[in-house]
């Protein structure tokens, strides 16, 4: 990595999946040989339709997914050959009504979060036990912003 990296440098990236139902004649390409770059300090948007890949694109960056062919760098930093020098540089928090967020306690999130980067057992334990839920049950989901029960 040098000083002068991109913050994103992203070259003929490509993620296809493979539809749970269906042979290899129905795989469903999301990314094709896309080429980014947002240099330190800019700030970009993605806009496209339903389906276009920004979804898939921002989970690679995020060392969610891994591409299917191309390269993806967040500073310097391969995101498939070098995941665990990306994941401390990034975080996302994917949005909309279905998402799993809403239905966890704030607790709750910041122990899943803390297992996506490692944080297992008592670390992880101590790192969320100074959040309140503002229930009496440290699990019972609440608003965040409130911190009245979810409905």
């Amino acid at each position: 990595m040098t000083a002068a990296a991109a913050a994103v440098d992203v070259r003929a990236l490509t993620r296809s999946y493979r539809p749970r139902r269906g042979g290899p004649e129905s795989e469903v390409t999301a990314l094709r040989g896309v080429d980014l770059t947002v240099e330190q300090g800019e700030v970009r948007g993605l806009l496209g339709p339903n389906g276009a890949g920004k979804t898939t694109l921002c989970k690679i960056l995020c060392t969610v997914l891994t591409p299917t062919g191309g390269t993806a760098h967040v500073l310097g930093h391969d995101v498939a050959a070098d995941p665990r020098s990306v994941k401390p540089l990034v975080g996302i928090v994917f949005g909309g009504d279905r998402g799993l967020y809403g239905r966890l306690g704030a607790r709750q999130n910041l122990q899943l979060w803390g297992a996506l980067y490692g944080l297992y057992g008592a670390p992880c334990a101590a790192a969320s036990a100074n959040c309140s839920t503002g229930s009496a049950s440290p699990t019972a989901p609440t608003n965040a912003s409130t911190g009245s029960p979810a409905a």
